[in-house]
């Protein structure tokens, strides 16, 4: 059984009222294709987490919780050093957006309501829009492997948010450049 069940119930969004019973809460849960893919995932942390207690018995929820912010920051040096952060952080100085404050006011357009468009990963997409040497990689979660941060961690929403939100990685920029994007996808669907 997990021990440190609390920290991968944080990790991916789960509320599970009784952690001795996350067994029987994933197996349920797990139903709905939305955290079908939770299984593996819990496998993988069970994996991690008897390596790091045999190594370590003393490892508890604080040195957990110490532990994942030590992995963002390596993932944030990473990103912080890299040519596509700094070419985002210049690239945001020359734009100018004045446009982006009355787009966030708008509930209605012409008599239409606006759609709100997900960009998925789009911290990530932005940056990597970015990286021309491709020194971040293919992926999120190839960077994060290459990185030494384990799966079960990576491929977590909860932990790209922790990085890019926590880790303070070009928020505004990003931010900028995902609004700028909007207004792109409004631009093409005000031409039909």
């Amino acid at each position: 059984h997990i021990k440190l069940a609390s920290q991968y119930t944080k990790i991916h969004n789960i509320i599970a009222p009784n952690p001795t019973l996350l067994e029987y809460y994933l197996n349920t849960i797990t139903k709905s294709p939305e955290y079908e893919h939770i299984l593996p995932t819990y496998q993988k942390y069970l994996n991690w987490e008897l390596e790091t207690l045999s190594a370590n018995p003393t490892f508890d929820q604080t040195c957990i919780e110490k532990w994942t912010a030590d992995q963002r920051d390596v993932v944030v040096d990473a990103l912080k050093g890299s040519q596509a952060y700094h070419a985002l952080l210049e690239d945001c100085k020359l734009l100018k957006m004045p446009r982006l404050l009355k787009l966030a006011r708008w509930k209605l357009f012409q008599g239409c309501l606006l759609l709100t468009v997900d960009q998925r990963m789009a911290n990530w997409a932005v940056l990597k829009d970015y990286d021309e040497l491709n020194e971040l990689g293919d992926s999120w979660l190839g960077l994060c492997l290459k990185l030494g941060v384990p799966e079960f961690l990576a491929e977590t929403r909860f932990f790209r948010h922790f990085v890019f939100n926590t880790g303070k990685v070009a928020n505004k920029e990003t931010n900028i450049i995902e609004k700028q994007k909007m207004c792109n996808i409004l631009d093409v669907l005000l031409l039909f």
